[in-house]
C-alpha cells in the first residue's frame, strides 16, 4: 500500500509538470488499432466473475461481463427512450392477455457454431426453475408453458396476465437465451468455466485476475470494433487510476467522485460519470430479537441525514430518491411522493417508546466492495449515537443470520415497480438467503404487501398498477426492513482515442453501437 501511494503521488506530480505519459515508448491505448480496430481493449474493475452462467449467479461484477457475451430475445434501446426492439427474436405479437408469440432470427448461431431454435428458448426458461438456478425463479412465476409451433416459432402462455412481460425478457438479470445441446453435453459445472452464448464476443479465459473476451466473427449483427477484450481485477482505486494515466489500461470504473477532477486533468483521459440504476442501502434483520421492533427500524431510518452524506461524500452527485422508484419506470414514477425525512426528534421519541434498552446494535459493512462504505458507516452509526444508539461498525465480508444491520446494493432488476418493489422484496425475490441479506422472510411481510404486489404484477390497467406500486412504497417505508441511502454515480475513466459510454445498469457494454475509435 505504502508503495501504490508513493508512486501514485509521482504521477501526480508529473502531469503537474506537464509530462506527456502517452508520448513515447509506451503501449498506445487502443492497443495498436489499424483499419478502425483495437486490437486489445483493456479494463480495470473493482470486481471480475468468477463464472460464466448469468442463470447460476450474476450481480454487478458479472453484469459487467456477460453482457457482451450473451444476447436477449429483445431488448430496451437506451438511446431511443428505452424502446423494446428486435434482438434474437425478429418480431412478437400478443395473441392475448394471456399468450405472447415470438418468432426468431434464423442467422443466428452460438459461439460453438450451433443453430439457435425454439428448443434453446424453452430450455432456457426451463433450467431456472431447476435447483442450483432459483437466482432467477421469480421471472418465471407467472409463467405457465412455452408452446414450440416450429424451430424458430414459440408461445408464451402465462398464468395470468403480464403487463411487463416484454420489459422482463429485454432485462440482463435472468432472460438471456442458453445453449441447449452444449450444456447438457459437457454439464453445468464446466459450462460456467468454458460458457459460450450467442453475444458478439466468445468468453476465452476466466481467473480470479482476468477475464478475456474475443470478438465472434460469425456474430449475427453489427460487429465492434475490439478484437480483444481484457477485464482485469484492481480491488483499489489508486492503481486504476495510474494504470489509466500511463496507458496500461484503456477503460477503468468506479473512480470516487472525489477524485473525478483529477482523473478530467490527466492528459489523454475523459471521464464518463453514469447514475447507476441501484440503490446503496442498509437491510435490517426483522427477524432478530432486537431488530424485529418495529419502532427501532424506524428510528434508525429518521436518524440518517441522507443529504449530509451525498452532499459530503458524493460532492452533490449522488441522488436521494423519492421513495424505493426510479425515473425509469416513466408513467410510474411519482414525484410527488415524499423523500426520506430526516428528524432526529422524532427517532428519539421512538427509540424511547419502543424495547430498546442500550443495546449495541452492530452495522456490518463489506469495507472493500461499496464506494464510500466505510465513510458512510461510520457517519451513519455517528447519527444513530446522536439519537441514543449504542452503534458500532463490524467489517466483515460474510453475512448471516445474526447480523443485525449489513450495508448491500439493490440493483433495479428492470424498468418497472415489478422489478423493484415486488421481486426483491415481495412474495417471490431475487434469490437472497432468506433472514441475513434481504432479512425479510415471508412470514412477516403484511399480507397487504403481497396483495398490492399482486395486484401490480397481474393488471393491466395502468391507474389499479399505480395505486399498487405506491402502496408498496407507503407499506414498505413504514416497516422499514431496508433503508435506501442514495442512488450512487459510477464514474469511469476512458482513453480519448475510442468513444465509448458507460450504461445505468452496471453493464460494460462494448457492442458495436457503444464504442468506436475517435
Amino acid at each position: 500500500m505504502k508503495n501504490f501511494k508513493f508512486g501514485f503521488v509521482i504521477l501526480i506530480c508529473l502531469m503537474l509538470l506537464g509530462v506527456n505519459l502517452f508520448a513515447g515508448g509506451g503501449r498506445q491505448a487502443g492497443g495498436g488499432q489499424t483499419g478502425g480496430e483495437i486490437e486489445v481493449l483493456r479494463i480495470g474493475v473493482n470486481g471480475i466473475p468468477d463464472f460464466g452462467d448469468p442463470q447460476a449467479s450474476m450481480g454487478n461484477t458479472g453484469s459487467r461481463v456477460l453482457y457482451n457475451v450473451y444476447d436477449f430475445l429483445v431488448f430496451r434501446d437506451y438511446k431511443d427512450n428505452s424502446r423494446i426492439k428486435p434482438m434474437l427474436a425478429e418480431s412478437w405479437r400478443r395473441i392475448d392477455d394471456l399468450t405472447i408469440e415470438f418468432n426468431l432470427r434464423r442467422d443466428v448461431r452460438f459461439h460453438n457454431g450451433d443453430r439457435l431454435t425454439s428448443a434453446d428458448v424453452v430450455f432456457s426458461y426451463e433450467r431456472i426453475k431447476q435447483p442450483g438456478f432459483s437466482n432467477m425463479a421469480a421471472w418465471v412465476e407467472l409463467l405457465e408453458r412455452i408452446d414450440v409451433i416450429d424451430d424458430y416459432t414459440f408461445r408464451f402462455v402465462t398464468k395470468v396476465p403480464d403487463p411487463v412481460f416484454e420489459i422482463r425478457l429485454s432485462n440482463m438479470w435472468g432472460f438471456f437465451v442458453m445453449p441447449k445441446n452444449y450444456i447438457e453435453r459437457v454439464g453445468d459445472a464446466e459450462f460456467s468455466q468454458r460458457p459460450i452464448g450467442t453475444g458478439p464476443y466468445m468468453m476465452t479465459e476466466i481467473s480470479p485476475s482476468r477475464v478475456v473476451l474475443e470478438r465472434f466473427e460469425d456474430y449475427y449483427g453489427d460487429k465492434p470494433p475490439v478484437k480483444r477484450a481484457e477485464f482485469y481485477h484492481y480491488a483499489e482505486v489508486g492503481p486504476r487510476i495510474t494504470a489509466l494515466a500511463t496507458g496500461e489500461l484503456d477503460i477503468i470504473q468506479g473512480i470516487p467522485v472525489d477524485q473525478v477532477a483529477t482523473v478530467r486533468n490527466m492528459s489523454g483521459v475523459y471521464v464518463e460519470p453514469a447514475l447507476i440504476q441501484n440503490f446503496h442501502i442498509l437491510c435490517y434483520n426483522t427477524t432478530h430479537p432486537l431488530m424485529s421492533d418495529r419502532r427501532i427500524r424506524q428510528a434508525l431510518n429518521l436518524a440518517i441525514d441522507r443529504q449530509l452524506l451525498v452532499d459530503t461524500l458524493w460532492h452533490g452527485q449522488a441522488v436521494v430518491p423519492r421513495g424505493f422508484q426510479y425515473e425509469d419506470f416513466g408513467d410510474l414514477y411519482f414525484a410527488d411522493y415524499t423523500a426520506y425525512e430526516f428528524n432526529p426528534t422524532r427517532a428519539r421519541q421512538l427509540l424511547a417508546e419502543s424495547s430498546y434498552n442500550g443495546e449495541v446494535v452492530t452495522y456490518v459493512i463489506n469495507a472493500n466492495y461499496y464506494t464510500f462504505g466505510v465513510a458512510a458507516a461510520e457517519a451513519i452509526v455517528d447519527m444513530w449515537r446522536q439519537v441514543g444508539v449504542n452503534a458500532q461498525v463490524v467489517n466483515k465480508t460474510t453475512r448471516d443470520a445474526n447480523d443485525m444491520v449489513v450495508n448491500w446494493s439493490n440493483t433495479l432488476l428492470f424498468e418497472d415497480p415489478v422489478g423493484g418493489l415486488w421481486y426483491r422484496w415481495g412474495n417471490l425475490r431475487h434469490g437472497q438467503s432468506l433472514g441475513s441479506i434481504t432479512s425479510w422472510p415471508l412470514s412477516v411481510i403484511p399480507d397487504e404487501y403481497i396483495r398490492a404486489g399482486l395486484e401490480l404484477v397481474s393488471s393491466m390497467d395502468r391507474s389499479r398498477r399505480a395505486v399498487a406500486a405506491r402502496r408498496l412504497m407507503e407499506i414498505m417505508d413504514y416497516e422499514v426492513p431496508l433503508s435506501i441511502l442514495y442512488q450512487p454515480i459510477d464514474a469511469f475513466g476512458v482513453s480519448n482515442r475510442i468513444n465509448w459510454a458507460p450504461t445505468t445498469f452496471h453493464a460494460i457494454n462494448l457492442r458495436a453501437d457503444n464504442i468506436s475509435l475517435r
